[in-house]
């Protein structure tokens, strides 16, 4: 539950599968609570750590419990990213019938309404489902098992919990589980016309074996899973997104020159987009093109005085040239947009340090550790500082 979360629905799966195949009476429905309390007393222990990982001393816990449902990586509202998600579960059963067109760059339409994408359609068609595995119950009881698993499993990221990215295909491993289930359940259902379903399913089991054997060539090196994760954008050579995406590609694997051209390409489509001058800025520093990185960084805060990640990374080449008030004031700036940013609060520190501001520097050490208890530097820091 530390590692995957998603297990935290461990406990609600357990409770349908009784409720769908051993309830009979009442004492033995309070012997089955009973037996489950350790599960959901655990998923609510791993709820509790979260949150005091991100707020310590639980101060506004309203706040604290919002922050500990939110990747620091999301980029869009919660209400928005609940929205999105009826469309992406609809996409996840379409995959699961017909898994074509996979891709592992999570690319997809946000949904600000109801109405945005025919999201309305998609929630049409849940609840048909839903509705579905209620009156197949007393037919098929795995069919209905299974429809509910897939729901129940996708509900800690496909809900209200914000994730930095609204879809993963990765994320269908355990869903999936429920789908096959259901497929069981259809296969043995009794009616006259089944035995149709048997060369059905046999063309089926041949085509996927197929699909599941090309799909080995995609993954078999850097270059051919990119490739074919890029495909689709090939219609749209303009598209910044992808510019972006390759260059981080290439930053990644070291072949920096080539990152900076994809990051000057998405700025010459788009001028103002402050991601691409923010990964310019960064590729820039890793060459030791420092001036030119400083450059980037201001165009950022131009255009978007709200990124505290642009001042930290300034901050941190201001540090490096020696420049400790320039410094000081890009980390100041970086924490007070972003509270809990660990990495501004430690260099802050350690700036206040050099510049013999050692009260100063130890709070910021302990806003780290506040933060983070593990962080053995600040701890470190604060016993040099005290000796």
């Amino acid at each position: 539950m530390r590692t995957k979360e998603i297990a935290a629905t461990i406990p609600l799966v357990l409770l349908l599968y009784y409720f769908i195949f051993f309830k009979e009476t009442e004492k033995k429905l309070k012997d089955t609570l009973f037996y489950l309390i350790p599960f959901f007393i655990l998923v609510l222990i791993i709820v509790v750590l979260r949150i005091y990982f991100v707020s310590p001393d639980f101060t506004e816990l309203g706040d604290s419990i919002a922050r500990g449902l939110k990747d620091t990586s999301a980029s869009i509202t919660r209400s928005e990213y609940a929205i999105t998600s009826i469309n992406v579960i609809l996409t996840y059963i379409r995959l699961l019938f017909l898994p074509i067109n996979q891709n592992i760059i999570p690319t997809y339409p946000i949904s600000a309404s109801i109405f945005s994408n025919y999201t309305y359609l998609s929630l049409f068609v849940h609840i048909a489902i839903i509705v579905f595995a209620a009156v197949i119950f007393q037919t098929s009881r795995l069919i209905s098992f299974g429809i509910f698993w897939f729901y129940i499993t996708l509900s800690v990221e496909s809900s209200i919990i914000l994730i930095g990215n609204v879809k993963f295909e990765h994320r269908l491993y355990l869903p999936s589980v429920g789908f096959v289930i259901f497929l069981i359940g259809v296969v043995l259902v009794k009616i006259e016309w089944r035995n149709i379903f048997y060369p059905i399913f046999l063309i089926i089991i041949v085509m996927l074996s197929a699909a599941t054997y090309n799909r080995n060539f995609v993954w078999k090196n850097d270059f051919t899973l990119w490739s074919a994760s890029l495909a689709p954008f090939n219609i749209k050579p303009d598209y910044v997104s992808v510019c972006i995406i390759l260059g981080d590609f290439f930053e990644k694997k070291g072949f920096l020159d080539k990152a900076i051209d994809e990051y000057i390409n998405a700025i010459n489509i788009r001028k103002d987009y402050a991601e691409a001058h923010l990964n310019l800025g960064y590729t820039y520093n890793l060459k030791g093109r420092f001036e030119d990185a400083i450059k980037e960084y201001q165009t950022v805060i131009e255009i978007a005085p709200d990124n505290p990640l642009a001042y930290s990374n300034l901050g941190i080449i201001y540090s490096n040239q020696g420049k400790l008030d320039d410094a000081i004031k890009e980390f100041e700036t970086a924490v007070r947009l972003k509270p809990d940013y660990i990495e501004a609060h430690y260099n802050l520190g350690v700036m206040y340090k050099k510049k013999g501001l050692f009260s100063e520097s130890i709070e910021e050490f302990k806003n780290v550790l506040k933060i983070s208890p593990n962080f053995i530097q600040a701890r470190q820091a604060i016993e040099s500082i005290s000796k």
